[in-house]
């Protein structure tokens, strides 16, 4: 799929699937086109050109079927702050119709049912969020960062429920930043940078196909590698696991990480 505003494109030629009980975790930098993907998913917004599927049916075509099988969780949770928070889950699941019984979800989420929503933390708002989308059950669960800049309670809960979901059969797309989130629930990923697709597939392959590299940062200056960042008295470099023995030997080596999934990608 494709997603233009005017002359900018957001989107490019984006194309995966995904198959029903599976996460699709995606990764990308801010301005990667991760929320306008979701959102196109979610029916809220149209693609520019190409077509999108959910459970056989076309998403573009009949928008309202889609809906009743989806929930769209965003960044920025879009609550009624002067209400509490069962107020707001009450309000929500007679809209939706609810399958869950509300009260269930609350306990699940821990969420305090009587304070008002404005007086929440962004961790407490963001699982009230979550709570109202899985009040109709969906068969699609769609995240838009879900545990960004929460503190790591909340954010403990909601990937414990998000795990709780996935043993159950629930179909999820999750966007974060964090790699360690993604690594530890998706079986499938999708990198993307700059409206297109870098890499997608299964984290199996991933670790198949692409080296192990590591980014090192060495004292003094050096010849026969590629600089990738120069500091008043060090320097890092990119090589691979099985070059560590050498470069041991020729420099002093101050730090060492491996690179992420993203750095990986960048650098084919």
């Amino acid at each position: 799929m494709n997603k233009n505003y005017g002359k900018v494109t957001v989107l490019r030629g984006i194309t995966f699937h995904l198959e029903e009980g599976k996460t699709l975790g995606i990764l990308g930098p801010n301005a990667a086109g991760k929320t306008t993907l979701l959102k196109i998913v979610a029916t809220i917004l149209k693609p520019s050109s190409g077509r999108v599927t959910i459970m056989g049916i076309d998403a573009l075509r009949n928008p309202s079927k889609v809906r009743k099988l989806i929930s769209y969780v965003p960044e920025y949770p879009s609550l009624f702050e002067e209400l509490t928070a069962e107020e707001n889950i009450l309000h929500f699941s007679k809209v939706s119709r609810a399958q869950n019984n509300f009260e269930e979800v609350m306990e699940m989420l821990r969420i305090p049912f009587k304070k008002p929503v404005r007086i929440l933390s962004k961790g407490m708002k963001q699982r009230v969020s979550l709570a109202i989308s899985l009040l109709k059950n969906p068969k699609l669960l769609l995240l838009d960062e879900p545990t960004s800049g929460l503190d790591r309670e909340s954010s403990e809960i909601i990937w414990q429920v998000l795990e709780s979901l996935k043993k159950n059969g629930v179909t999820m797309m999750i966007s974060s930043h964090s790699e360690e989130d993604i690594l530890r629930m998706c079986d499938r990923i999708l990198v993307m940078n700059e409206g297109k697709t870098i890499y997608f597939g299964s984290l199996e392959d991933f670790w198949k196909n692409f080296e192990d590299l590591v980014e090192i940062e060495i004292e003094g200056d050096v010849t026969d590698k590629e600089i990738v960042w120069r500091r008043e008295k060090t320097v890092s470099i990119v090589a691979k696991v099985n070059e560590l023995g050498e470069i041991f030997k020729k420099y002093k080596v101050i730090h060492l990480r491996s690179l992420g999934i993203r750095e990986r990608m960048l650098r084919r």
